[in-house]
């Protein structure tokens, strides 16, 4: 469940999920596919502050 948490409080924080975008954002203005592996700290169940540990872009 707290996996799902962290994955779900990076899409919706704008503040974390924007700059990830801007970042591999392609030269024409879109975003391709990518995959991303968010660590958190697992505090009672629930998830705490989420951080990109690796990341890749499809293309």
């Amino acid at each position: 469940m707290a996996g799902t948490e962290c994955a779900w409080d990076f899409v919706a924080d704008d503040s974390s999920l924007l700059p990830f975008l801007h970042r591999i954002k392609k030269t024409d203005g879109t975003i391709p596919h990518f995959q991303l592996v968010l660590g958190s700290n697992n505090i009672n169940g629930s998830s705490g502050k989420s951080s990109i540990l690796a990341w890749r872009v499809m293309n």
